[in-house]
């Protein structure tokens, strides 16, 4: 799937494209859209955390400045303000949309050389996210979501057992694009499947049938 683009449903005033340089694509991700919580306080907590990382290391973080979550799933990286929302927050900015960015290709010592808490930090910080997305839009999500609906609600289940695909009992199965779990994967850790950025590309195909 590398250097393809991915194509996300666009809708005015709710995701919207910007010009794209090559192996790019750029989005505004608008406050009107169902997912915009779920990117948005995600930003603030990533946000947070690199500025005090930063600090400790005496190094500033700056304007333009922004950090990767790369998939396992998709072969795409998602690349995160990490200035402007702290900023928009403490000046009582109530921002109507932010720019993400989307590279073509996976990079996937965006987070392996985090030290594990750090990791599990991020975990904590995207889970009752998605599980709030998931809970305040699960019947537009089952009614229409199809594939994407159906891996949706087993992430949900997974998140609620701790972070393990808890497919036991239903036998679930599902698969989305470049993300697949099976009956077999009962009791495997979510993440050997799903990175931070496969659920905020999750999110944002939930969003765009809600």
């Amino acid at each position: 799937m590398s250097g393809k683009p991915l194509n996300l449903a666009l809708k005015e005033g709710s995701l919207t494209s910007m010009e794209q340089p090559f192996g790019d694509e750029h989005y505004v991700l608008h406050r009107a859209n169902p997912a915009f919580d779920f990117f948005w306080h995600t930003c603030l907590s990533i946000t947070a955390m690199s500025m005090a990382i930063s600090s400790l290391h005496g190094v500033p973080v700056n304007p333009g400045d922004y950090i990767n979550l790369s998939c396992v799933g998709f072969d795409y990286t998602i690349r995160l303000p990490s200035h402007s929302s702290v900023d928009d927050v403490l000046h009582g900015n109530r921002i109507a949309g932010f720019v993400f960015t989307l590279h073509w290709g996976r990079d996937l010592n965006a987070q392996a050389n985090w030290p594990s808490e750090l990791r599990r930090w991020l975990e904590m910080t995207l889970w009752p996210g998605f599980v709030h997305l998931y809970e305040m839009h699960y019947s537009a999500i089952l009614k229409k979501g199809g594939e994407a609906g159906e891996l949706a609600r087993l992430l949900r289940d997974a998140y609620a057992h701790g972070g393990k695909v808890a497919n036991g009992r239903s036998k679930l199965e599902a698969s989305w694009e470049g993300v697949t779990i099976r009956k077999a994967d009962d009791g495997e850790d979510i993440s050997k499947f799903v990175g931070g950025a496969d659920l905020a590309l999750l999110a944002l195909k939930l969003a765009s049938v809600i």
